[in-house]
């Protein structure tokens, strides 16, 4: 399965960096982190052929640091990463994290899974000893048969061996909260769970819709 699934994750490009996203089975849109695309509507969505496309951000929860991303030209493309609900994460088990480490091409990284359910700041989260680096945000952490166990988050500074991810159950509820509109922005209030509907179609320069 790993061998190709970089058909199905992307660079994510902002003017203030790079990050990463990916498509699962069953969905349009792209997943990435909402600090990937803080601060954009619109991101450019580049494939490991270096294609790029304009992406359209339809969902964000800067509480749980993730965004979803729609881009037109990508709705057809089928992704070949799953997400099992049922599936059990085990500490010590292989864990490969997929992205756009620096910005530089496709790359897959191997560490094992450190703990599952790591409790930080109130919430757990996955912990593992790969290398997770800038670009790497917003991509997908799987097994070796391409089942998504994480969104890759972050990792400590000066830490070379401790990355994060948002556990995919996590992932599984806001994709069940979300009600699918790619003609809005929709921001997830951290408080009521709730969604703020916010219009796509203005101007970025002086906010008038267009």
């Amino acid at each position: 399965m790993l061998k190709n699934i970089e058909k199905s994750v992307f660079k994510i490009i902002t003017a203030d960096g790079v990050g990463s996203g990916f498509k699962i089975q069953g969905y349009d849109f792209i997943i990435t982190n909402f600090h990937v695309i803080e601060g954009s509507t619109e991101v450019a969505v580049e494939t490991s052929t270096q294609d790029k496309y304009l992406g359209k951000v339809v969902m964000a929860n800067p509480e749980l640091d993730i965004a979803f991303v729609y881009a037109a030209e990508l709705k057809d493309e089928k992704s070949c990463i799953v997400l099992d609900k049922n599936i059990e994460i085990q500490t010590t088990q292989k864990i490969y994290i997929c992205g756009f480490p620096f910005g530089m091409p496709f790359t897959i990284t191997e560490g094992i899974v450190s703990n599952p359910k790591q409790l930080i700041s109130n919430r757990h989260i996955l912990q593992t000893d790969a290398a997770v680096n800038p670009g790497n945000s917003g991509g997908a952490m799987v097994n070796q048969e391409g089942v998504l166990l994480a969104v890759t988050a972050s990792k400590f500074a000066n830490a070379d061996n401790v990355g994060f991810g948002i556990r995919h159950i996590d992932l599984i509820k806001e994709l069940e909260d979300y009600q699918v509109d790619y003609d809005t922005y929709q921001v997830k209030c951290h408080s009521c769970d709730s969604y703020t509907l916010q219009k796509i179609s203005f101007c970025n320069s002086c906010g008038n819709e267009i």
